[in-house]
């Protein structure tokens, strides 16, 4: 009973004291009392604006291209913007998360357009005027599949992953249309393990005696890979089809 009660005791102030926190170095702190928020300030669109008109790098140099997409293109920002200051650059960028940036399909909400989403293409547009700035585009192209829908109202339905893919495609080039074949136009294609919802930090920082599966947090899964592999290799057969357009695909790079 004894041992019962001081396994209680320690249990309740390894919970209240967040497993002593003061072992962990400070800058890792956050991720032992509050991983959302430890996730928010690690992420590389923290801190930056959305649905509007941002500048990246210095203020007071020409701007040397234009970023847009959702959050998966935010995701860029700070590292860009690291390196845009390093060279006294300047880039134009729209963010807006969880949204599809173009000017074909919207994102729908409860089976409407969502009104903020639906506004935001004209916005790089405003951009594209006047100039031949390289434009770069990413998406979490994977999300969208159940809630894509038409400017005018139309809720799209996919048979399957290569006419949901198709249609995204379709609307990449219907973006590269109004770039222009004298611009330089960049597609970042899907990130490995971007279906991977998990949280790794929580991985981390759960005490060893609760049961918890690590490496199932990490891992990723197979059929997600292969969809992201599948439609990366749509976008480089893509690309190949058109002068001026260049496709990044990350799971070449990790």
């Amino acid at each position: 009973v004894s041992a019962t009660v001081l396994a209680l005791i320690c249990f309740s102030v390894l919970r209240i004291a967040y497993g002593w926190k003061w072992r962990i170095d400070e800058k890792y702190r956050t991720l032992a009392t509050n991983m959302n928020q430890f996730h928010r300030s690690q992420y590389g669109g923290a801190n930056f604006s959305t649905d509007m008109i941002i500048e990246l790098g210095k203020p007071t140099a020409q701007p040397s291209f234009i970023l847009f997409g959702d959050s998966y293109a935010a995701q860029y920002a700070y590292g860009l913007t690291r390196l845009l200051n390093a060279e006294n650059r300047k880039a134009l960028a729209l963010f807006d998360h969880a949204c599809m940036v173009t000017p074909l399909v919207t994102t729908y909400i409860r089976g409407n357009p969502d009104p903020t989403c639906n506004s935001e293409y004209p916005k790089v547009q405003q951009m594209m005027l006047g100039n031949k700035l390289p434009v770069i585009m990413a998406h979490s192209w994977h999300t969208y599949k159940q809630m894509l829908g038409t400017k005018d109202g139309q809720l799209l339905t996919f048979a399957d992953d290569v006419s949901y893919y198709s249609k995204l495609i379709e609307t990449i080039e219907a973006v590269r249309e109004q770039v222009g074949e004298d611009r330089r136009f960049i597609v970042i294609g899907l990130v490995p393990g971007a279906s991977n919802q998990k949280s790794i930090s929580r991985c981390f920082v759960t005490p060893k005696f609760i049961p918890n599966d690590c490496a199932s947090e990490m891992a990723v899964n197979r059929a997600d890979a292969t969809m992201g592999i599948m439609f990366n290799a749509m976008l480089k057969e893509y690309g190949a089809k058109h002068a001026n357009v260049t496709i990044i695909d990350p799971y070449d790079t990790f």
